[in-house]
């Protein structure tokens, strides 16, 4: 995927880019998509920019020799579509200085700019850094903050060849000079306030970049998105999503790990069923709890919310079990159907510290829904963002099925006893389907369901 698309960028973000290991390089990737994409764009720096990096952009503006940037800046973008705005250039240094932050707030409102790239410190082409007291300096209108972190670091010791302020690094993390820089110390670094976080504005999204992912081999890879994607966003509920890419590749974001919450509707009445089938017992345990636990053995989801209506006073003693580990979210309009439970775990998901990515919508009553399957709807939306992921099972599309954030205003639209279902015509062009080699998962809707199940 591109970088835009994993970034989520809408028209008017204002992105900063820190740390070390291809900030410049990443933001005139980013400026190159959105220009093919028809957007005009802005690139600059409030720390300093090599004067040959300057010569990415189609056109450079320079403060020092502009009579009215509001009015130049909109012709030079009305022709080039990708303008870089900094300071005068140094050619004895080969350094262009940045432009106050104030400036790139201006620049951000002025017309005809869709989108403002800013490049908030430097590292000295290092992979990895840690900023100083006066760094970085990130504007205060700035909407995502991109902390961007080389993992062709990852082994390498802690010193100057390979860590810019290795000092700086090794307070922050505990790390010994000379010592290995592993997954756990990078994920200490960008998640703590004083180093990745550092700079910071309120309200904005912070979407870390693990840079050169091509350069790792296929074990590192793994590790880096298990144990250091998965552990920033376990230790910094700030972070939205981690990025994973390479982008100075024709393939400049390859997996974007972000928090998915399981949500397991169990609040109908099960009319057809003649009682609360939730209760059935199921496996040593009841089909409900069977479900829930099913959802916890998948690696893949940060939360699980079981949302309750018809019965709710009988079935949520038997999740005591569970303790912490769910979510229950009551639903009084249980009875005006299921859609009316997708609200209240919307509704909830937007009420946790954390940010959430997306969902994966689990029914009750449908015991054959395996750990495997969830966590490959997992992957796929980490590889595509698609708005809905979906299994298929030998060429019919079944459940789970996993929504991205995205279609949550959507999901709060619905009404009746229909669920999400609307949205798979909606997003029939976005969808990403899995394929799976196995019968459509069984529902237990009635009697003779649960017969034939027993019998088969």
């Amino acid at each position: 995927m591109n970088l835009s698309q994993a970034l989520r960028l809408v028209r008017g973000d204002i992105v900063s880019f820190t740390g070390g290991g291809g900030k410049t390089t990443a933001m005139f990737c980013l400026a190159q998509e959105l220009v093919s994409a028809g957007w005009q764009v802005v690139t600059t720096s409030t720390t300093r920019i090599f004067s040959t990096q300057t010569r990415l952009a189609p056109c450079h503006l320079r403060l020092d020799q502009l009579t009215y940037l509001p009015f130049e800046l909109a012709a030079a973008l009305a022709v080039h579509r990708h303008v870089v705005v900094t300071g005068p250039t140094d050619d004895i240094q080969d350094k262009a200085p940045g432009v106050p932050a104030a400036t790139v707030e201006a620049m951000s409102r002025m017309p005809g700019v869709d989108a403002v790239l800013v490049e908030a410190d430097g590292a000295r082409m290092r992979p990895l850094k840690a900023p100083a007291e006066h760094e970085p300096v990130v504007p205060a209108c700035t909407t995502i903050l991109a902390p961007v972190v080389g993992l062709d670091v990852l082994g390498q010791p802690l010193t100057e060849a390979h860590v810019h302020r290795p000092a700086r690094v090794a307070a922050l993390t505990g790390l010994g000079p000379g010592e290995p820089v592993t997954p756990e110390i990078i994920a200490r670094l960008l998640g703590q306030a004083d180093g990745g976080l550092k700079g910071r504005p309120p309200g904005a999204r912070v979407a870390p970049l693990l840079n050169k992912l091509d350069l790792l081999g296929a074990e590192q890879i793994g590790q880096v998105s298990t144990r250091l994607a998965q552990r920033l966003l376990q230790q910094e509920a700030g972070i939205s999503e981690v990025i994973l890419g390479a982008v100075a590749t024709p393939v400049p974001a390859v997996e974007v790990v972000g928090r998915v919450a399981g949500v397991i509707l169990a609040a109908g009445a099960a009319r057809r069923f003649g009682g609360l089938k939730q209760l059935l017992p199921w496996q040593g345990a009841t089909l409900l709890n069977h479900v829930i636990q099913q959802a916890l053995d998948a690696a893949s989801l940060s939360s699980i919310v079981v949302v309750l209506g018809c019965g709710e006073d009988i079935i949520r003693p038997t999740l005591t079990p569970f303790g912490a580990r769910i979510q229950i979210v009551s639903n009084p309009l249980w009875a005006e159907g299921q859609s009316a439970s997708v609200h209240a775990a919307i509704r909830a998901l937007r009420e946790h510290k954390a940010p959430v990515a997306a969902a994966v919508f689990l029914l009750a009553d449908q015991p054959d829904v395996t750990p495997d399957v969830v966590d490959a709807l997992v992957a796929r939306h980490r590889a595509t963002l698609a708005p809905l992921v979906v299994p298929t099972y030998r060429g019919p599309r079944g459940n789970p099925v996993l929504f991205d954030q995205r279609t949550f205003p959507d999901l709060l639209a619905i009404t009746g006893d229909v669920g999400g279902r609307p949205l798979l015509s909606t997003y029939a062009d976005a969808l990403a389907p899995v394929a799976f080699d196995r019968p459509l998962p069984r529902d237990i809707d009635t009697i003779n369901d649960l017969l034939a199940y027993a019998n088969s």
